[in-house]
């Protein structure tokens, strides 16, 4: 009997590890593989983990990390990680937050005393959720010429920050996403800290979270056998497109599942970084100066370097990030303590599959309709070639136009029936940069290109005495003075 009995008890014990096994292996591999079936084969593809109560629950690979070595992607292969960085660059802040050594409402001037005296003062706060105005630093490095952004290093990118002499609005009065912004609060962070940015990030963030394999951006292209190479297409195959920024801040982190793994973990279970006060400023949504909250899209809000509200009945938090062939998604719902990480090294939207692994696995978790995909509808080209008169007024061929906010120099030249740009400048690594031509007439005295629209300016005789290039988040735009002949 007493055998009997202990038998009875085993058997419960087995079962009732096996069903705890189970719960915690809640993922189905099938659904997964399927969500993530495109990626799969010798071609690049996406790394993949799924985390429950701070533990990883699956982790799968799709895909080749090297196309030439056939080196498969796995849980410990490094990605560039792009956007996703910017939680990161929060989190610092906050750690100097909580040492009382930054503060929330601080003017970043009182760290940067060389950017301009803005009408109304950038705070901390400002940067951290993107209503700074600051001018996107990318956008303002394309039109300057450059192709490549890996040799860029931060004392440079600080002084094209430097030049911008206005805002792209009053701080506070609307939200634009903005690289440069992160740049800026990198900077402040270092200041505040007294050390290189990507040694604080290292010795407050992730040493303390034991993420190896994690490291910020400084200088000299990453290598080693762990890293994954970035893929374009190109034709029926795939190019290398190894090009991320050099400097951190906006981007520069690289990471791995694995490493995310534990950064999931201190999120839900661990808050050694995570902390109580930590949360709250991470996870507080911003507010514009008329005391609405942050619309950052598909009715979720901006907080710091993160996205929150609530997506279909479920409170979430996430980021996604992107720079040329690097695509990540970090995403977590704190109710149901569950989190999807995907990295890939080519250009995808990892958060929608990402979002599409959480409902399948949790389908009775969300209520309402899914978001619609966003309908981009590519407008007509009604463009006409530009008049004769007003390629003469141009100067085309001869006459230089100066911007000093992007220290770069442009010359209109005859590209068949269009106009395109020379542009001169210490950025520009050889050649005419792709997407500076094919200018024609959008309106009366205003051209548009690849690069962006132009808007002449005209002196008191009629000539042509500069222009303003307008484009994607440099709102007012970037100002051009003739200056020969």
């Amino acid at each position: 009997m007493k055998r009997l009995l202990v038998s009875i008890v085993c058997t419960i014990a087995v079962s009732q590890a096996c069903a705890s096994a189970r719960e915690k292996n809640l993922p189905d591999t099938a659904v997964v593989d399927e969500i993530f079936a495109p990626f799969n084969g010798d071609r690049p593809g996406c790394s993949v983990g799924v985390f429950r109560n701070g533990e990883t629950a699956l982790l799968r690979n799709y895909g080749l990390a090297d196309l030439a070595t056939k080196a498969p992607l796995t849980a410990d292969t490094v990605f560039y990680m792009a956007s996703v960085s910017k939680q990161f660059t929060s989190l610092a802040a906050a750690k100097l937050i909580e040492d009382s050594k930054l503060g929330l409402d601080d003017d970043i001037r009182k760290w940067l005393p060389e950017l301009p005296r803005y009408a109304t003062p950038v705070t901390v706060r400002r940067l951290m959720n993107h209503t700074s105005g600051a001018r996107e630093v990318l956008g303002l490095f394309s039109l300057a010429g450059t192709q490549s952004y890996e040799t860029l290093m931060p004392p440079e990118v600080l002084r094209m920050m430097v030049r911008q002499k206005s805002l792209n609005f009053t701080p506070g009065a609307q939200y634009t996403y903005s690289n440069g912004g992160y740049f800026l609060l990198a900077q402040v962070v270092e200041r505040a800290a007294g050390e290189r940015f990507d040694e604080f990030a290292r010795k407050r963030i992730l040493e303390p979270l034991g993420m190896k394999s994690s490291y910020f951006r400084y200088g000299a292209n990453p290598g080693g056998a762990n890293l994954a190479h970035g893929y374009v297409r190109d034709g029926a195959g795939y190019a290398v497109r190894d090009t991320y920024p050099g400097f951190s801040g906006s981007g520069g982190l690289m990471s791995s599942v694995n490493d995310m793994a534990k950064y999931d973990h201190d999120f839900h279970v661990g808050h050694k970084i995570w902390t109580e006060k930590t949360r709250q400023i991470m996870l507080t949504p911003g507010v514009l100066n008329d005391g609405k909250l942050i619309d950052a899209g598909n009715g979720l809000s901006y907080a710091s370097g993160l996205r929150v509200g609530t997506l279909r009945g479920q409170p979430i938090v996430e980021h996604s990030g992107g720079h040329a062939a690097f695509t990540s998604n970090y995403m977590t719902f704190p109710k149901l303590k569950a989190s999807v990480v995907s990295i890939c090294n080519i250009a995808d939207n990892p958060g929608g599959y990402n979002l599409r692994v959480v409902e399948a696995l949790y389908p009775k978790a969300f209520s309402g309709p899914k978001p619609k995909p966003e309908e981009r509808v590519k407008p007509a080209d009604t463009r006409q070639p530009i008049p004769a008169d007003t390629l003469t007024a141009l100067g085309v061929g001869t006459a230089l136009y100066r911007s000093e906010e992007i220290d770069a120099d442009y010359r209109f030249m005859r590209d068949g029936d269009s106009l395109a740009v020379d542009v001169f400048s210490d950025f520009v690594s050889g050649g005419r940069p792709e997407g500076f031509s094919g200018i024609l007439l959008d309106s009366p005295d205003v051209l548009r290109g690849e690069f962006g629209k132009l808007r002449l300016e005209r002196g008191a005789d009629n000539a042509i005495t500069g222009f303003v290039l307008e484009t994607g988040r440099l709102e007012g735009g970037v100002k051009f003075t003739r200056v020969a002949p």
